[in-house]
């Protein structure tokens, strides 16, 4: 797709904005790490849970002050703790590719099994392109599961949701420093932490060569993609 169809936005609320109207709906949001679209969502008038497979983030995201009507509970995507059509809407907001290669077409079907009739799925994923990307690959390169995750979205026939819009956006990530990104990482996945210490120089270089100075910090480009799925009513 070329770049002109790509629209640039500040932050990945306004992708899910973009996408979906949030007012009175149930929604969850699986891997929501320490709540911040959980918050924004309840803010915008949602009843929202957050799904969240380290339990220090989920309890740092109970540290939060509560925003409006959220709550967050320890899960995985392919054992959703949630009632079969109980939801309208479920979101993965970076996440999809943090789900084992093996079990995305279970996390899936999960999302089928606890939308209620004619319940979306939302999926923002990055794009292995971009500054930003550059940076990370040497930390963790995702090109494969990032990969993987798009083809079992397409495999419609597995999971029994129906293909909608597909949207791509270009987004601006700014960091103070590099060592803010490095948290930043291994916040994500504790996983990364030897790798980084392991890379720091040259992870140090890449920062400086691919960042653009701006106030605040450096800017990186990321691009990300949002795929809407719908699930039908059962005839």
């Amino acid at each position: 797709m070329s770049d002109d169809t790509i629209g640039w936005v500040d932050a990945v609320t306004d992708v899910v904005a973009d996408a979906i109207d949030c007012r009175l709906m149930r929604i969850v949001d699986v891997g929501c790490g320490t709540g911040a679209l959980v918050r924004w969502l309840a803010a915008h008038g949602a009843r929202v849970t957050g799904i969240e497979t380290q339990n220090n983030l989920v309890e740092r995201a109970r540290e939060m002050t509560p925003v409006a009507d959220e709550d967050y509970v320890h899960g995985r995507g392919e054992a959703l703790p949630l009632e079969s059509n109980s939801v309208d809407i479920v979101v993965y907001s970076y996440s999809l590719h943090h789900v084992p290669v093996a079990v995305m077409g279970d996390a899936l079907r999960e999302a089928h099994r606890v939308l209620k009739p004619q319940g979306m799925l939302l999926v923002v994923e990055p794009v292995a392109d971009g500054d930003y990307f550059e940076v990370m690959r040497l930390i963790d390169d995702e090109t494969e599961v990032r990969r993987q995750a798009f083809k079992a979205l397409q495999d419609e026939e597995s999971h029994s949701l129906n293909l909608g819009e597909e949207r791509f956006y270009r987004i601006a990530n700014i960091y103070r420093d590099v060592e803010v990104m490095m948290q930043r990482l291994v916040q994500v996945d504790p996983a990364r932490a030897m790798k980084i210490e392991e890379n720091k120089e040259e992870l140090r270089s890449r920062f400086e060569s691919h960042g653009k100075a701006v106030a605040g910090g450096y800017r990186f480009e990321m691009k990300i993609r949002s795929n809407l799925l719908h699930k039908p009513i059962s005839i």
